[in-house]
């Protein structure tokens, strides 16, 4: 292009989104480097608090006061993200056992295939 001030080649971290694996990677080849907090940070386009966080997520907890300290690893910290994402929401109120009975009922009618939910002449499942 032509212009000086395109976006459309920028390869920039778009602010307030999710950590990927890439970066992750580059966090752990830096922290590897010896890098600080605020050099990763800014080579990877985030803050430096995030920084902080996502090097204590993947970085085991020491089991004994022998041996090497445990190292911050991009797969671990991608593994906890992931089971942090999926605890994080919340369950779905129609399977709780103090719910009616009715609704009970129903859910286990739908689940079996016995019964269908209909919105006009379309089943809803």
């Amino acid at each position: 292009m032509d212009h000086i001030h395109s976006n459309t080649m920028e390869d920039v971290r778009i602010p307030d989104r999710h950590l990927s694996l890439e970066e992750r990677g580059m966090m752990q080849a830096l922290h590897r480097q010896g890098l600080s907090l605020r050099n990763i940070a800014a080579a990877v386009g985030c803050a430096h608090t995030t920084v902080f966080y996502e090097l204590r997520r993947g970085t085991p907890e020491q089991k004994s006061k022998h041996g090497r300290a445990p190292q911050y690893m991009a797969k671990r910290g991608q593994k906890a993200y992931a089971m942090n994402r999926k605890n994080s929401r919340k369950p779905c109120k129609i399977d709780h056992d103090d719910g009616e009975p009715f609704i009970q009922w129903m859910v286990e009618q739908v689940r079996q295939g016995e019964q269908a939910i209909y919105a006009g002449s379309d089943p809803l499942y």
